[in-house]
This record gives C-alpha cells, sequence and structure tokens, in this order.
C-alpha cells in the first residue's frame, strides 16, 4: 500500500488513480527500495499519476500493458534519484536492469508503432528550448512522465507540445519552491500550457493542483541537473528505435544512433 501523508500539494492527481499506482509498485524492482513504504519516498505518486492522467485523459488507444510499466519506469526513477547514490554508473546499472524488464513491451511498441515512439523520444530528448545549461532534475522527471503518458495512451502530437510545455514550467516551480523564490510566473505559464487543451478531468486535475502550486520538500537529491543533447532527426537509428534505448549501458556502440544511448544511460 502506498503511504498517507497528512497533506501533499500534488494529492489530487494521486487519490483517483491510487490502485493503479500500488499494481506498478508491486512491478518495481528490488533496487528500487530505498527502505520504508512504497509511497514515502519524496514525490511518491507524482510520476506515476501524471503517466496516467496523461493516457486516460487525452489517449487514442488501450494502454493498460504499456501503462503499467511506464508508471513503474517513472516511479523507480523518483526513487532511485532519492536514493543518495553519488555513482552515475550505478544509475546507469539500474536503468539498464529496469528497461531490461520492460524489454517486451518497448519492443511492441517499436515493431507495431515505431513512428510513435520516434516523435516522443525526439520531443522528450529536444524541444521546448531548455537553454544551453543542464536541465533542472524536477524538469526531467515531469517531461519523462508527461512522454510516457503520451507514448502509452499514443496521445496526439500538439497535446504532447501543451503538456511538455506544462511540465516544464511546472518543473521550475518545483525547483523555485526547493530554493525558496517566487513561482508566481512559472505557474502562471504552466496554466496557460494547458488552456486549449481538450476538455477532460485530467485537464480539471492537472490545472488543480497549480492553485496551491509546489511546495519544497527538503530531500536531497542524487541527480541536480542534466545536460541536454542537440538532436538531429537524421541522428536517429534506421532500425527501431529500442535497438538505441535499450543497447548496451553506458555509450553503447551503435551506428547512427547519436546521443541516444548516452541519454538513456544517464537515465
Amino acid at each position: 500500500m502506498l503511504a498517507q501523508p497528512t497533506s501533499r500539494w500534488f494529492d489530487p492527481l494521486v487519490h483517483p488513480v491510487r490502485d493503479r499506482l500500488e499494481a506498478a509498485w508491486r512491478w518495481l524492482p528490488a533496487h528500487a527500495s530505498a527502505g520504508g513504504t512504497p509511497g514515502s519516498a519524496p514525490r511518491a505518486g507524482l510520476g506515476g499519476a501524471v503517466v496516467i492522467h496523461v493516457a486516460r485523459g487525452w489517449g487514442t488507444r488501450r494502454w493498460q500493458e504499456i501503462g503499467r510499466v511506464a508508471v513503474a519506469l517513472v516511479e523507480a526513477a523518483n526513487r532511485q534519484v532519492y536514493r543518495g547514490e553519488p555513482d552515475a554508473l550505478t544509475r546507469a546499472s539500474w536503468w539498464s536492469a529496469d528497461l531490461h524488464r520492460a524489454h517486451g513491451v518497448v519492443r511492441g511498441v517499436a515493431r507495431r508503432d515505431e513512428a510513435l515512439l520516434r516523435r516522443v523520444a525526439l520531443r522528450a530528448l529536444g524541444g521546448p528550448d531548455l537553454g544551453a545549461g543542464p536541465v533542472p532534475e524536477a524538469v526531467l522527471f515531469l517531461r519523462g512522465a508527461v512522454a510516457a503518458g503520451v507514448l502509452a495512451g499514443a496521445v496526439p502530437d500538439a497535446t504532447h507540445a501543451a503538456l511538455d510545455r506544462w511540465a516544464l514550467a511546472l518543473g521550475r516551480a518545483m525547483e523555485r519552491a526547493e530554493a525558496g523564490e517566487p513561482t508566481g510566473d512559472d505557474l502562471a505559464e504552466a496554466l496557460a500550457a494547458l488552456a486549449d487543451l481538450p476538455e477532460c478531468d485530467a485537464k480539471d486535475r492537472l490545472v488543480g493542483i497549480l492553485a496551491p502550486g509546489p511546495v519544497a520538500l527538503g530531500a536531497p537529491r542524487a541527480v541536480a541537473g542534466w545536460a541536454p543533447f542537440t538532436l538531429p532527426s537524421s541522428a536517429l537509428p534506421d532500425g527501431p528505435l529500442e535497438r538505441a534505448l535499450l543497447g548496451p549501458f553506458p555509450g553503447a556502440d551503435l551506428p547512427g544512433a547519436g546521443p541516444l544511448p548516452a541519454a538513456a544511460a544517464w537515465l
């Protein structure tokens, strides 16, 4: 069972999908455990809830199997960020193991809809404009959760673009909250990003958590930021994208794969 904290700013996203989150927690690998109950890690449930609401709110296909895997991977990522392990190679080995556990599902997506996988990867690793400096961890976390939900539900690209802007702005607000800085401008930007999306319960919930806004968790993270890659479309491999994402870690030697193996290794 997920832990029941007294109150968290993102609980309106978590409560309606708690049963699905608990099912995903049962799929988590042993190395994702950091002691305590599954929901005791900071931000527990936030990433998984974003995956579910995005896939269920704007998705165009059934998404149960890949959705469960996507939720588990995002929740494992959150768990591992707060493990405190400073060794990047250790994190890479965790992710290699996690992705290989999900290999069958990801391979199926690559076989059935490589165009979708390619499109989601391009947006997740490229736009929106992230600037030249490291991308804050909370931004990467939320954008990754949105991308996982888009992949699970085959969400249209225009909707992905708006949700990506929401995740970027809210992630920046989360980082500012951790630093004790004002978050109003970022929250206003996040609200504007959702304005033109089709109406549904998922939209209402994503809008709803912007009213209280994020608060500082006060928990140290093992990863502070991610250096973005330049990812022209010509850098993608000719074959299924999974060859790049599921190659040896880190720094797989895949002809034409460009920066994708390095990005996957960092994750």
